[in-house]
């Protein structure tokens, strides 16, 4: 299977994760993949890798695999799984990913706002 990143996609932004001795490019995420790993995120909880389940287990192959299919399109989630990836090294990328969806809170840089509701009052 070819891992180029596709040449449409900006890579500017990206950052890299290590996964079955290779390196995959993760960028920005658009809010599509932002709303699926979102929605699974919550699943994963506090427990440590001795702790995980199985669904656990297949929801963060999910979101690695979501966030991956932006710069690999073609990339599927049975060749995803097929690949030599340790368990650690896909736990260990899982944080990196919820970075790029830019789900969680951030502070705004100098002369930036955050997009807000307004204020009723």
């Amino acid at each position: 299977m070819d891992f180029t990143p596709d040449p449409k996609i900006d890579l500017s932004d990206a950052v890299t994760v290590t996964l079955a001795g290779r390196t995959f490019y993760v960028p920005v995420l658009p809010l599509r993949q932002t709303i699926k790993i979102a929605t699974l995120a919550p699943r994963l909880g506090k427990e440590t890798t001795a702790q995980i389940t199985e669904q656990q287990m297949l929801d963060v192959a999910t979101i690695v695999h979501l966030a991956l299919t932006r710069a690999y399109p073609t990339l599927t989630f049975d060749a995803f799984l097929d690949l030599p990836i340790s368990f650690e090294e896909l736990w260990r990328s899982a944080p990196v990913i919820l970075r790029q969806t830019r789900a969680l809170k951030q502070e705004p840089t100098a002369g930036e706002v955050l997009a807000a509701s307004p204020s009723i009052g």
